[in-house]
Parts: C-alpha cells; structure tokens; sequence
C-alpha cells in the first residue's frame, strides 16, 4: 500500500452558492434573529452571547438592542480580522449591521400586544433552538465564498 494521500473526490451534484444564494441566506437568518431578540426583549428574557449581552444591556441603558448588538460586536471584529481573515470580517461586518438594523424595525412591522406567561415560558424555552438554524445559516454563508 502507498503512503501518498489519495485525492478526495467531489460531488458532481454539489454547486457552490451564488452570491444571490448568500444574500437570500443571510437576509432570511438576520431576520429570523431580529424577530427573536425583539420577542425575548418583550418577555423580559435574555439569552446567552452577544445577544444576550446586548438585551442585558438594553434593560439599563435606553439604547436599542440592535445599536447595542453591534457596538458589542465591535472587539469581536477586530479579533475576527485577525483571526479569519477580511473577507469573512467583511461579511460579518455586513451581517452585524444589518442584524442591527432589523432588530430595530421589526417593532415597527410587528406588534405584540399581550403574551401569555406560559406561551412566553415555552416561546423562551424553544427559542434557542428556532435561533440556531439561522445562525447555522449565516455562518455557514458566511465562511462559504469569498465576495
């Protein structure tokens, strides 16, 4: 037997995503987050990460999630530029601020007016894993191509 590495074979059916696919992609997760911060901002909840330091933040200081979000973001990008390289900051950087700015108008596009403290204990408790399939997305696109 030979030690030689022995080449990987690609999928012929595979087809590496378009720059329109990304965008769908990340437009679709930024989105599905932004509605979830704003519904545990309303239950009065946090979650973990930056999120979550951003919704804590959000309950003493009258900034929007969405600002807070990004300003905490900030040395995570510098670490990212780094670590991962400009192009993945780039688009990491795009993301943010939109995430941001989606976070701030969902309150203008939907209204919550009352929520039932049980479905807000089982909205709280299923969240996180309705959240992770678009960070899931992002990040995949994310480290999919390069723009």
């Amino acid at each position: 037997m030979s030690s030689a590495a022995v080449p990987k074979k690609s999928n012929p059916l595979a087809t590496a995503h378009t720059l329109k696919d990304d965008i769908y992609g990340l437009a679709l997760g930024v989105m599905f987050i932004a509605v979830g911060l704003n519904m545990l901002k309303f239950s009065g909840m946090v979650t973990g990460g930056i999120a979550g330091i951003a919704l804590l933040i959000s309950y003493y200081v009258p900034l929007s999630i969405g600002l807070l979000f990004t300003l905490v973001n900030i040395p995570f990008l510098v670490f990212c530029y780094f670590s991962m390289g400009r192009a993945f900051t780039v688009k990491t950087l795009i993301v943010s601020v939109t995430l941001g700015l989606a976070t701030q108008a969902v309150p203008m596009l939907i209204t919550i007016s009352y929520l039932h403290p049980l479905l807000r204990r089982w909205w709280v408790a299923h969240l996180s894993a309705w959240g992770s399939f678009p960070l899931h997305v992002i990040m995949r696109l994310l480290a999919a191509r390069v723009w």
